[in-house]
C-alpha cells in the first residue's frame, strides 16, 4: 500500500495532465490538520487496518490526548455508535478545526455522526480533562512527543474511571536511538517503554497490531492502584 504522502504526490502529477473537476476536488484538502480522507472506502480502510485496535466500545466516555482536529476520532464514530468524546490538544488552530472535519465526514457518509464531542485545550503540563471521567484514554502517535512524560501520565492516571484503560499507538523502534523521519523525535524501544509505563503505575494488558501493518502497535494499559 502506498503511503499517504506518496499517494498524494502521484495524484498531483496525474492531475497536472488533467483539467477535470474530479482532480480539482481531490487535490483540495477537506481540512488543514491531519491526513485527508476523501471517500468512505478510505475511511473504512483506516478503521479496519488501524483504529479498530483502540477497541472503543459503544457508550464509552473516551478522551483522545493530542487529537489534533479529531479526524481519527470522527472516523471511529462512523463505525462505533454513541461514544462520548473529549478531544484534547495543545494546538488551538488544529483543535478548533474540528467542526469542519465533522461536517466533511457527515457529508461524505451521508449521515449524522452519533455521539458527542467536547474540545479541551490543554498545555504541556496538564491535559485539562475532567478527573475520574474516562473509560478509555487514547494517545495516537503522541507518546513519543511528550516532553515531561511523568507529569502528563500522572495527570492521565487521575482522569481514568476505576477499571479504565489507556491505549497508546506507536511506531516502535527496533533498537534504542532510532528517530522518526517525519518529526525527528526519538522512537520508543519497547522494553524501555514498558518499564517506563510501569514506573508511571500502568500495567500492560495487551499488545495488538494488524499483521499487514505490524509497525503500528497498540498497547493497552490499566492503572495500578
Amino acid at each position: 500500500m502506498l503511503s499517504p504522502s506518496l499517494s498524494n504526490h502521484l495524484l498531483f502529477f496525474i492531475c497536472l495532465w488533467s483539467t477535470t473537476s474530479w482532480c480539482q476536488q481531490k487535490i483540495e484538502k477537506p481540512y488543514a490538520c491531519g491526513f485527508p480522507v476523501y471517500d468512505m472506502k478510505a475511511a473504512q480502510a483506516n478503521y479496519q487496518t488501524s483504529s479498530q485496535y483502540f477497541r472503543c466500545q459503544p457508550g464509552e466516555v473516551i478522551a483522545s490526548v493530542g487529537a489534533s482536529n479529531g479526524y481519527i476520532e470522527v472516523q471511529i464514530s462512523l463505525w462505533v455508535d454513541s461514544l462520548q468524546w473529549f478531544l484534547q490538544d495543545i494546538d488551538s488552530v488544529c483543535l478548533f478545526e474540528f467542526p469542519r472535519v465533522k461536517q466533511h465526514f457527515e457529508k461524505m457518509s451521508g449521515k449524522s455522526i452519533s455521539g458527542s464531542f467536547s474540545l479541551i485545550l490543554g498545555n504541556y503540563q496538564e491535559t485539562k480533562l475532567p478527573t475520574h471521567a474516562f473509560d478509555r484514554i487514547l494517545l495516537s502517535n503522541v507518546y513519543h512527543e511528550l516532553g515531561d512524560r511523568s507529569l502528563i501520565m500522572k495527570d492521565i492516571f487521575s482522569k481514568l474511571k476505576p477499571g479504565g484503560v489507556v491505549v497508546i499507538m506507536e511506531r516502535m523502534g527496533s533498537r534504542r536511538g532510532q528517530r522518526h523521519k517525519d518529526c525527528g523525535h526519538q522512537k520508543l524501544f519497547e522494553p524501555d517503554f514498558i518499564r517506563e509505563m510501569e514506573a508511571f503505575s500502568f500495567r500492560l494488558l495487551k499488545k495488538e497490531a494488524n499483521p499487514q501493518f505490524p509497525h503500528l502497535q497498540f498497547f493497552t494499559f490499566e492503572a495500578i492502584h
